[in-house]
């Protein structure tokens, strides 16, 4: 699912009170055409693997698409309908 921001309504989305979503909203505004897997690779972090050296790893891609969800009931954005 691709995202495009439809109104940045700043007011709307701190209606929302959270952070994360306020950040997306942002960074879809920013960049138009931004998904799931974008925002997953945005807001992952170091993975430990105990006495190993930490690796990059993702973050969950359900958070990013309930987000993305509530985002777009607020109207605050919509699917792009490229994709």
């Amino acid at each position: 699912m691709v995202f495009i921001f439809h109104i940045y309504l700043i007011f709307k989305i701190l209606w929302v009170g959270c952070h994360l979503k306020a950040s997306m909203a942002r960074k879809i505004y920013l960049r138009q055409g931004i998904g799931v897997g974008a925002f997953r690779k945005i807001y992952g972090g170091s993975k430990s693997n105990g006495v190993r050296p930490s690796h990059f790893a993702k973050s969950s891609g359900s958070i990013a698409r309930d987000c993305l969800k509530q985002l777009e009931r607020l109207d605050i954005i919509e699917k792009d309908p490229k994709g």
